[in-house]
């Protein structure tokens, strides 16, 4: 859908969208100076808001196509990508958390030499870190 081949999840073809329009020259590239440039509005949308948008053009597609009916559509908005505010629909851009409750949701995980990963806390702190860090305040 989004013009990456072999791939089959949304999420996942929206994240090689970034990684080619972001990627660095060299190792020696800060990202802080390509991250001034990021605009999202050219990143397709997510999966949760492709989803409610697939909703939205379902729910307009049906009164479209049966406009010619007195009742043309038997569908409520609020089960269609909207929801009622102040007496007004207004967009439902998406479903659940808009941002990861742990930053260890959204780090990749180095693989070591021996094809494990590092260990790292409920919090997301790698353990080796901390005990690195408390030796050099000792």
């Amino acid at each position: 859908m989004y013009g990456i081949q072999n791939c089959e999840n949304v999420n996942d073809a929206r994240y090689e969208i970034f990684t080619k329009t972001y990627k660095f020259k060299s190792v020696n590239e800060t990202f802080a100076k390509k991250l001034k440039n990021v605009d999202a509005s050219n990143l397709p949308p997510c999966k949760a808001e492709l989803y409610q948008q697939l909703l939205r053009a379902q729910y307009v597609t049906t009164i479209w196509n049966n406009a010619y009916l007195q009742i043309p559509t038997l569908l409520r908005p609020q089960d269609h990508g909207w929801v009622e505010q102040n007496g007004k629909m207004e967009l439902l851009w998406f479903e659940g958390d808009q941002s990861p409750k742990l930053v260890n949701d959204v780090i990749i995980q180095p693989t070591l030499t021996d094809g494990s990963t590092t260990d790292t806390d409920e919090y997301g702190t790698d353990d080796s870190i901390n005990d690195d860090f408390a030796s050099d305040i000792e």
